[in-house]
């Protein structure tokens, strides 16, 4: 199992979600829609991403691992068994942006 945060332009998700033909989709057409859209994070400092905190996998991703043109986040390695607590800190407004885990 592979785990990875994308973060997505609200307005192309909404797009593509009007676009799409019924009014269901299956988690598996959900997720290879997601996939083909561009990760873009938002501006350097705004944005800490953790996982699991006080865990044995606890985990901090600070802007070096998120620049505007990175890949989705890769949280694979710190995702325990049972439950995992995952924090999106924003310190900038984000509300054209959709996080998805």
């Amino acid at each position: 199992v592979c785990v990875r945060l994308l973060c997505l332009p609200r307005d192309l998700v909404e797009e593509i979600f009007q676009r799409m033909p019924g009014d269901h989709a299956s988690p598996e057409d959900m997720t290879k829609l997601m996939a083909h859209i561009p990760t873009t994070w938002p501006q350097r400092g705004s944005l800490i991403v953790d996982l699991n905190v006080g865990q044995p996998s606890e985990q901090t991703w600070f802007a070096e691992f998120m620049r505007q043109d990175s890949p989705p986040l890769d949280v694979t390695s710190s995702v325990e068994p049972g439950l995992n607590h995952l924090r999106i800190i924003q310190l900038a407004n984000m509300s054209d942006r959709l996080f998805v885990l």
